[in-house]
């Protein structure tokens, strides 16, 4: 993951809601797919998709994927599922959003569709 789920300044920027999380970590790529039964429904979130967020009809059961900021998902993982980007102004001076920003207007999103 790139960090530690026991990191005392990951617990205190979520200390309201670890009471309501069931965090689980998996051996690998392979084992975290197998542990979700909805392998249809996984959407890669990559800067070079032709999709936009807007264009998804998420439902329960979606599974979101997120990569690194410096460098994405890799190939593999991507060719695996739908990918979406979230996008950007045309004159806008960046190339993408953090990855913390990202994954909160993708999950909005998601949550909006599916209320």
């Amino acid at each position: 993951m790139g960090f530690k789920i026991d990191d005392s300044k990951l617990k205190r920027a979520g200390l309201d809601y670890w009471p309501y999380l069931d965090v689980k970590e998996h051996a690998d790529w392979v084992a975290l797919r197998n542990a979700l039964d909805c392998h249809d429904r996984w959407y890669a979130f990559s800067t070079k998709s032709k999709v936009h967020l807007w264009q998804a009809e998420f439902q329960i059961g979606d599974v979101l994927v997120f990569g690194p900021e410096t460098r994405g998902l890799p190939r593999s993982i991507l060719e695996q599922m739908k990918t979406l980007k979230i996008p950007l102004r045309s004159d806008a001076p960046v190339r993408s959003l953090n990855l913390s920003s990202a994954a909160s207007i993708a999950t909005y999103e998601a949550l909006r569709q599916i209320a």
